[in-house]
């Protein structure tokens, strides 16, 4: 797989959303109600690849338009 980009900054923000997307969680404290020990996250099944891009920066490659 390889995702290509126009510039350094475009990448950049790929990476901090799939971080974005792979740090997400939901606990106690931000939902009233459901109990003292919950917690959710995002289903690695559904969003696997977009929230694993950080691992890999070398998928995404910045070429500039000619």
């Amino acid at each position: 797989m390889k995702i290509i980009v126009e510039t350094e900054e475009q990448k950049q923000k790929i990476l901090e959303q799939s971080k974005y997307i792979h740090d997400f969680l939901i606990s106690k404290d931000d939902v009233n109600g459901l109990g003292k020990d919950w917690i959710m996250g995002l289903d690695s099944d559904k969003a696997g690849t977009l929230m694993h891009l950080y691992m890999a920066p070398q998928i995404i490659e910045v070429t500039t338009k000619q």
